[in-house]
């Protein structure tokens, strides 16, 4: 009887833990694209000599910060 309480509490403690670790998960995407989003914003705001400094055009800056909130590049 003491080794099925302890299976179960185990599933459960298992169970647990994967939630645990898919919610860390979708924090940890939730808290990159809200940063990619402010780097996109911060790159709207750049003058066009600071995008000439890397190479950008304003085009290029407008099409990078119109993409949406959760499209994230691909290194993510």
């Amino acid at each position: 009887m003491a080794s099925t309480l302890n299976n179960e509490s185990g599933e459960k403690a298992a169970t647990c833990s994967r939630q645990g670790w898919h919610l860390a998960r979708l924090f940890a995407h939730l808290e990159r694209a809200s940063e990619v989003a402010r780097q996109r914003r911060a790159l709207l705001r750049l003058g066009d000599m600071a995008l000439k400094d890397f190479g950008a055009s304003r085009a290029d800056a407008w099409h990078e910060g119109s993409r949406p909130w959760w499209d994230l590049p691909k290194d993510c």
